[in-house]
Parts: C-alpha cells; sequence; structure tokens
C-alpha cells in the first residue's frame, strides 16, 4: 500500500497524534465554541504551509488583516 503524503499542521503534538497531519488534498472542518482556538489552530496551519513553500489563503470574516498579523506573531508566525 502506498505512504499518504500528509500536511502538518505545524502544532508537533498535534502532528504525532494524527500520523504526521492531515492527508494531503484533504478537507478539514473544525468546529467549537467561540474561544476554544479554532483561529489560532488556522493560522498554526497556514504558517507550516507557509514554511514548507505552499501557497496559502487565510480567510476569515471575524477579524481585519492587522489583527491577524499581531495574533500571529503572537505566536511567533511572521505573516
Amino acid at each position: 500500500m502506498a505512504e499518504v503524503e500528509r500536511v502538518p499542521f505545524g502544532i508537533r503534538e498535534l502532528d504525532e497524534a494524527i500520523e504526521g497531519g492531515v492527508p494531503k488534498g484533504s478537507w478539514v472542518v473544525v468546529t467549537g465554541e467561540p474561544g476554544v482556538g479554532k483561529s489560532i489552530l488556522a493560522m498554526h496551519f497556514a504558517w507550516a504551509g507557509l514554511r514548507a513553500g505552499d501557497p496559502v489563503v487565510y480567510v476569515t470574516t471575524e477579524q481585519e488583516f492587522k489583527d491577524v498579523v499581531v495574533q500571529a506573531g503572537q505566536f511567533g508566525m511572521d505573516f
């Protein structure tokens, strides 16, 4: 059987728990109550893609661009 190519989230513990990331080309839906970290998870996923040289589009309807950049910077991500 062929090895499944995976895309990491960029959070070591999570990536280890899900065998290196999500299968490349798959859709991921994250749901949860406000304040549980969905946006932070999405930022980590986007940042991991950027660091890997992948094209990334980050869309949010809840924050302005500058606020996303500031929040990402708090986690060491230079958007």
